[in-house]
């Protein structure tokens, strides 16, 4: 029975333990052009706003390492005929105050980040955030027939499943652009 629970908080610890926006994003730094033209950034910004990613990337990769490490450590403690329950306890608290950390490094960089802005920027980057709140009902609209998907940015449309939802997809569930319309 003490075993069965230990099994299941573990479990527990790695599902809540997961760093902050999931597995697979890669260490490529991300385009900024649309936003750069939808916020007016000057180059100046922009540079300042691709410096910080890359210090943010670079502070979040030495704490997942960190991570990783510890979550390979609860598995082999997990592992064993008789885990111990205090090794176990450690690295569940280990593996959660890693997460609260990477919490606090993306908070960090979101106040330094927009410390870059002007005030007119702040305003429209508070309407970015504000729509973005609406993903799921336009998920659900477009996937309802009320509205077409988002342009791709070539003059093509991306199918629901890159919007975030269901669509058509090639193989491996990769996306296939329809033409445009």
């Amino acid at each position: 029975m003490k075993r069965m629970f230990l099994i299941a908080a573990a479990c527990a610890a790695l599902a809540v333990a997961q760093p902050p926006g999931g597995r697979g994003r890669g260490d490529r730094t991300p385009s900024l052009d649309s936003l750069k033209t939808y916020l007016t950034l000057t180059d100046a910004q922009v540079a300042s706003l691709t410096q910080l990613q890359t210090q943010r990337r670079t502070e979040m990769q030495t704490l997942m390492t960190a991570t990783r490490q510890k979550h390979q450590a609860l598995q082999t403690e997990m592992a064993k005929s008789a885990p111990d329950g205090a090794t176990l306890g450690r690295l569940m608290l280990d593996i959660k105050a890693s997460r609260t950390q990477a919490e606090t490094i993306a908070a960090r960089f979101r106040t330094q980040s927009a410390a870059v802005l002007t005030t007119q920027q702040k305003t429209k980057l508070a309407a970015l955030d504000e729509a973005a709140k609406l993903r799921d009902e336009i998920r659900e609209a477009a996937a309802a027939g009320l509205l077409a998907p988002p342009a791709d940015g070539a003059g093509g449309r991306i199918g629901l499943r890159e919007f975030g939802g269901r669509g058509p997809g090639g193989p491996h569930g990769r996306m296939m652009r329809s033409a445009p319309q």
